[in-house]
C-alpha cells in the first residue's frame, strides 16, 4: 500500500494537469494521501450502569452522578475534579439518562443574515462532480463523514431513540437541488476541515461510506468513524450551532451506532467547517477551549495572523488550530493532538525526514535547462521538520512555500542549507504564513527544510504548537551536467511480528556517471547502520520509515524511504524455562551493515551454516557467531545469571540467500 501509493502520488504531481492553487491542493489530498495500518485505541474503564433523570448540567448534573463520578471520570480519562468542573462551569455540557456526556453549543450558532451564507473563498471552475466525491486520506481505517444530502436516524440516542429525518442542507430554498454556489461551499468545508485533520490518519470525506466503515462493532473492529450531519434545525430543541457527544468516535457495544451522528446546524463556508471540526474533536475526547467567565475563547490578533483555537469559537479569525492551553486565561489545558489518537485518530506517518540522513527528494520537473519546483507536503506535529534534498548547477534560484489555499493551518518557515549544514538562507515573515527565498546558488547539494512555527507568546500571539498542515512549495534552480545518484533499496520483510529481523538491500542503486561511495541507513527510531546491505530487529510494534541516503563520487546525493509495519506477537514460554524478549542493548536490537552482520558479537569465531546440497542439517564452522557475549555460565556459587542467546542459521543454495535469526533471553527459575 504504502509503496504503491508513493508511487501514484509521483506520477499524479508528475503529470497533474494545470489548475488552481485550491484545486491543486485538493487533488493532491485524494491521489497522494497515504496511510497505514492503525493501532486499536486504548481500552477504556467499563462506563458503570446509570439510570438517571436526564438530560442534567451543572452542579445538578454532578450530584445526579454521584458515587459514580470518579468511575465515569475515568472512563472519559479525566480526573473526578476536572468533571464535576466541567459540568459546573460549562453550560454547554450535558449528561443524559445514562450518564453520558455531550454538549449542546448555543455559542456556535450564526444566523444565515450573520454568517453570510451566499459567500465562499472558492474561485475558479467549478467541478459539480468532485463535490461529493472528495477523500483527504482514502487508504485510511478512520473516517469523518461530512453529511450534506439529508439523513434519517431511529434508535440512537439523540431524540430519545425516535425517529429523526433530517433534511440536506440548503441555502436558498430548494432542498436537495444543490445550486453551484452550494457546490463551491461543500467543497470549500470539505478543504477547510481536511486541513485541520491533515496530521491524522483520518480521511475526510464527502463521499457516504458504508455502515461498517462508521461502526464499531467490537472492540477488534478497527475500521470506523463519524458522520456530522450538516442540516436545518427542525428537530432538536436547541438555538445552537450543533451538538455532540464527547469521546465516542471509538464507541462500540451492543448498540454501537446510539452516539452517532454529530450534527451541525450553520449555513456559512466557515461556520459549517469551523462546527464540524469542533463537533468531530468532541467525539475525539475534546473539551471546550474556554476563559473563566465564557466556556468559549473567541481568539486574539488582528490581520493575516489573528488566531483562535478550535474547540473555542474561532469564527473571523485567520488561524484556527488545535490548543493546548498557552493563551491567556486559559480554562483547559487539555492537549488536543495528544488527546485525539487516544480516541481513534492516530497521527499520521511522517511523510519526510527531519534531518539530512532522512531527506526526501524535492519533487521537480525539468524544463530546458531548468528544474521547476511542484512539491506538496504535510507537517504533522510541532517537532516535525521536512527536508527535502536537490541537486542543482550554479545560477540563480528561487523558491515559495504557502501553506493550504481556504484558512490553513500551518504558519511556515523556509531555510536553504548546503551539503555542509551551513545555512544559506531563512524565511519565515511575521505579517504572512507563507515564505519565499532567492539565492545565488554555486552548485552541488542542497535542502530545503520546512518547519511550523508560531508568531510569538502565545498569550498573545501562537506557538508553534498547532502549526501543522499541508504546504506546496514552487520554484526553480539551474539543472547540473553532472548526474547525481539514484537511491533505490528493497525490504524484506516489509511487515512482521515482534521481535522482527528486517534485512535492507540498496545494491540496485546507481550513478549514472560515476560511482555511489556512501549509503547511510536510519531506521526510524534513532538507530542507523552504513554499507549497500544492513539488518535490523525491531522489538517494539509500530511503523517505521527506514530511510537511505546515497552520495557519489561528485558529492551528489539521493534519498528514498519505505515503512515497514511491525505487529505484536503473543509471547511464547516453554514449561519451566521463562523467556523474556531481548531488551535494549542486546544483539537482538542493534542494526549493522551486511557485511559485517555475520561478525557482530563473535566472541569464539563460530557460525551455524549449512553447505550446499545438504539444507536439513546444519552444521558448525569457525567463522561466525554462535553465542553472544553477553552469555556468562554462571553469578557466583549455586546461581544462575541471566543471559542471552544469539542464534544464526543460514540456508545455502549457491551462495547465501536466507538468514534466520532468533534471540532468547534465559533467567534463572523462581
Amino acid at each position: 500500500m504504502v509503496r504503491s501509493a508513493a508511487r501514484a502520488c509521483s506520477l499524479a504531481r508528475r503529470h497533474m494537469p494545470p489548475v488552481g492553487l485550491a484545486g491543486l491542493f485538493m487533488l493532491t489530498a485524494l491521489v497522494c494521501g497515504v496511510a497505514v495500518a492503525q493501532p486499536l485505541p486504548p481500552d477504556r474503564p467499563d462506563f458503570p450502569s446509570l439510570t438517571l433523570d436526564g438530560p442534567l448540567s451543572g452542579q445538578a448534573a454532578v450530584l445526579a452522578l454521584g458515587d459514580d463520578l470518579a468511575a465515569v471520570a475515568a472512563y472519559y480519562r479525566m480526573p473526578a475534579d476536572v468533571l464535576a468542573a466541567l459540568l459546573q462551569n460549562d453550560p454547554t455540557a450535558r449528561i443524559d439518562g445514562g450518564g453520558r456526556i455531550y454538549f449542546v453549543e448555543d455559542g456556535l450558532h450564526q444566523p444565515l443574515a450573520a454568517s453570510t451564507a451566499a459567500s465562499s473563498q472558492t474561485t475558479g471552475a467549478l467541478d459539480r462532480s468532485r463535490t461529493f466525491n472528495l477523500s483527504s486520506l482514502p487508504g485510511s481505517n478512520r473516517s469523518i463523514y461530512l453529511d450534506f444530502d439529508g439523513h434519517s436516524i431511529t434508535g440512537e440516542e439523540w431524540n430519545n431513540g425516535a425517529r429523526i429525518n433530517a433534511g440536506p442542507w440548503d441555502i436558498d430554498g430548494r432542498p436537495g437541488q444543490f445550486s453551484d454556489q452550494e457546490h463551491r461551499i461543500i467543497q470549500a468545508v470539505w478543504q477547510r476541515v481536511a486541513e485541520d485533520f491533515a496530521p491524522f490518519d483520518v480521511n475526510v470525506t464527502t463521499r457516504e461510506p458504508v455502515e461498517s466503515d462508521l461502526i464499531r462493532d467490537s472492540r477488534n473492529d478497527g475500521r470506523f468513524g463519524m458522520r456530522v450531519v450538516i442540516t436545518p434545525n427542525t428537530f432538536y430543541d436547541c438555538d445552537c450551532g450543533g451538538v455532540a457527544y464527547l469521546s465516542v468516535f471509538d464507541y462500540f457495544g451492543s448498540n454501537p451506532g446510539r452516539y452517532q451522528p454529530a450534527w451541525v446546524f450553520n449555513s456559512s463556508e466557515e461556520t459549517i467547517a469551523e462546527a464540524v471540526s469542533h463537533e468531530a474533536g468532541h467525539t475525539l475526547g475534546l473539551r471546550h477551549d474556554g476563559v473563566d467567565s465564557d466556556p468559549y475563547y473567541r481568539g486574539h490578533g488582528s490581520g493575516a495572523t489573528s488566531w483562535a483555537p478550535i474547540m473555542g469559537i474561532s469564527y473571523g479569525q485567520a488561524v484556527t488550530q488545535w490548543s493546548r492551553g498557552e493563551y491567556a486565561g486559559a480554562n483547559n489545558t487539555q492537549d488536543d493532538i495528544a488527546t485525539m489518537p487516544d480516541n481513534g485518530a492516530a497521527l499520521r506517518l511522517d511523510d519526510a525526514g527531519d534531518g539530512p540522513n532522512t531527506a526526501n527528494r524535492l519533487q521537480v520537473r525539468l524544463s530546458g535547462g531548468t528544474q521547476r519546483v511542484e512539491h506538496t507536503g504535510t507537517i504533522t506535529r510541532d517537532e516535525d521538520t521536512d527536508w527535502l534534498m536537490f541537486v542543482a548547477g550554479a545560477g540563480p534560484a528561487g523558491f515559495t512555500i504557502e501553506p493550504g489555499p481556504i484558512r490553513p493551518n500551518l504558519d511556515v518557515r523556509l531555510q536553504l542549507i548546503d551539503s555542509d549544514g551551513v545555512m544559506l538562507a531563512d524565511a519565515s515573515p511575521r505579517d504572512r504564513l507563507g515564505a519565499s527565498l532567492a539565492v545565488e546558488l554555486g552548485g552541488g547539494t542542497y535542502y530545503l527544510v520546512v518547519d511550523g512555527v508560531g508568531t510569538g507568546n502565545p498569550t498573545v500571539a501562537y506557538s508553534d504548537y498547532g502549526s501543522i498542515g499541508a504546504y506546496r512549495i514552487t520554484g526553480s534552480y539551474p539543472d547540473t551536467d553532472a548526474q547525481p545518484p539514484v537511491a533505490r533499496f528493497t525490504t524484506s520483510p516489509e511487515q512482521g511480528g515482534t521481535p522482527q529481523w528486517v534485512s535492507t538491500d540498496a545494491s540496485d542503486s546507481q550513478d549514472p556517471d560515476g560511482r555511489i561511495v556512501d549509503y547511510r541507513w536510519d531506521f526510524g527510531d534513532g538507530r542507523i547502520a552504513e554499507g549497500p546491505q544492513a539488518y535490523c530487529t525491531y522489538s517494539q510494534p509500530g511503523t517505521y520509515m527506514i530511510s537511505l541516503t546515497v552520495r557519489d563520487n561528485d558529492g551528489l546525493g539521493d534519498a528514498l524511504r519505505k515503512a515497514v509495519t511491525i505487529t505484536a506477537t503473543p509471547s511464547v514460554s516453554t514449561v519451566g524455562a521463562p523467556v523474556t524478549a531481548a531488551t535494549e542493548g542486546d544483539p537482538l536490537n542493534q542494526c549493522m551493515p551486511g557485511e559485517q552482520s555475520e561478525q557482530s558479537g563473535n566472541t569464539n569465531g563460530r557460525t551455524n551454516s549449512t553447505p550446499q546440497g545438504n539444507q536439513d542439517d546444519p552444521v558448525a564452522s569457525d567463522d561466525d557467531p554462535a553465542v553472544a557475549p553477553d552469555a556468562p555460565s554462571s553469578a557466583g556459587s549455586g546461581a544462575v545469571a541471566p543471559w542471552t542467546l544469539l542464534l544464526l542459521l543460514m540456508l545455502t543454495a549457491g551462495r547465501y540467500h536466507s538468514r534466520f535469526h532468533a534471540a532468547f533471553r534465559f533467567l534463572p527459575i523462581g
